[in-house]
């Protein structure tokens, strides 16, 4: 196995755009009913729907602080978007803006106040848009190169961009301090594209994609604290999981095997270091996860039987069970997920009938 290279560069650039925001009036999320602030969640309901300010598949989504954004996709007839939909869950109000550019299946990832969102496979472009939620304002920045299909995610003071493909299967990690506002480059064990990520506390995990050789099992773990990497591996090999995380719980569910569609679920516990493995209910592909307090959850996607579902899985971190929630409103792949509070979205995606969508399916947890 070959050791991991530490940091190699830094870069300090960054450019300021400010984005005026407008209010969608006729797009209010009822708000959820007051809550205990402790203990473990018990319920969680699909408390209503909303809509995106345009409808649009293959986007993405992220969360920071109060702020929960979808950005960029695919719209009908073929064109790409750049238009950003931000909800604010301690105002339940939504605003739009628009990115540097459009953006068809994009990444996001955050860290503290910022979110960045990357990657563009029609234009492959090395410009990043980076939001502070605290200030509502918009900077653009660069990553290393400009490659597509790698994996982002964030916690503490760093966002991490892994994996991709740049004329060839990628390695290259992005590493941006949200503090200092600079860059830095580190490897991944093994380069690979349809890599997945996600982050809790102090640790950022890149899971599977697809090698040179086909999918992988490798798994990457980036300590933020201490900056150094570990390796593991996946049960299955396969690309393009979906990957979720909550209470030190790591989630990395379905995906593509080469051959058919996987329901196999590897869970990764930061608490112990310990692996095991569930399943869904059904093999799936380019569904969405999101994770808050105890409950993290899976919707929408593909089957092996079906281009579009609108099932609803939720994980129970405490008990370790599978239950099966109220289902989306509107059955769609390619739909994206945040949580922030005690609110997870649904949004987006591509319907059986009228291609993308505006629909936004609000789950709201309680105790």
């Amino acid at each position: 196995m070959k050791k991991y290279l530490k940091p190699i560069f830094i870069v300090t650039m960054a450019t300021t755009i400010l984005l005026s925001c407008k209010k969608i009036d006729n797009n209010i999320i009822p708000p959820a009913p007051p809550v205990p602030s402790t203990g473990p969640y018990t319920k969680i309901e699909n408390t209503g729907t909303g809509l995106l300010s345009q409808a649009r598949g293959a986007l993405t989504a992220a969360s920071a602080g109060n702020k929960i954004i979808f950005a960029g996709g695919n719209l009908a007839g073929g064109g790409t978007s750049n238009v950003v939909d931000i909800y604010d869950v301690s105002t339940n109000t939504w605003a739009v803006a628009q990115m540097n550019q459009a953006r068809s299946y994009p990444k996001a990832a955050a860290a503290g106040t910022k979110i960045i969102i990357a990657g563009n496979p029609s234009t492959t472009s090395r410009v990043v848009d980076i939001y502070d939620a605290a200030t509502n304002s918009w900077t653009t920045n660069l990553m290393s190169d400009d490659r597509d299909g790698f994996g982002a995610a964030g916690t503490g003071d760093k966002i991490l961009l892994g994996g991709g493909y740049y004329g060839n299967f990628s390695k290259v990690v992005d590493i941006y301090n949200v503090t200092t506002k600079s860059w830095s480059v580190s490897l991944l064990s093994e380069a690979r594209t349809g890599v997945s990520a996600a982050a809790w506390g102090n640790k950022i995990i890149f899971a599977g994609g697809n090698a040179a050789t086909g999918p992988s099992k490798v798994v990457d773990i980036y300590d933020v604290v201490t900056g150094s990497w570990t390796v593991a591996a996946l049960s299955v090999a396969r690309a393009n999981i979906i990957a979720a995380a909550s209470e030190g719980i790591f989630l990395f569910a379905g995906g593509d095997l080469g051959t058919g569609i996987s329901k196999t679920v590897d869970i990764y516990n930061a608490n112990t270091n310990t692996w095991s493995v569930s399943e869904l209910a059904v093999g799936k592909k380019v569904f969405a996860g999101a994770g808050s307090g105890n409950k993290i959850v899976f919707a929408g996607g593909a089957t092996f039987t079906s281009n579009t579902s609108a099932t609803v899985e939720i994980y129970d971190i405490v008990s370790n069970t599978w239950s099966v929630g109220t289902p989306l409103s509107e059955a769609r792949n390619e739909v994206k997920a945040a949580a922030a509070g005690n609110k997870i979205l649904f949004g987006g995606g591509n319907g059986v009938v009228n291609g993308p969508t505006k629909t936004i399916d609000i789950f709201t947890l309680s105790r």
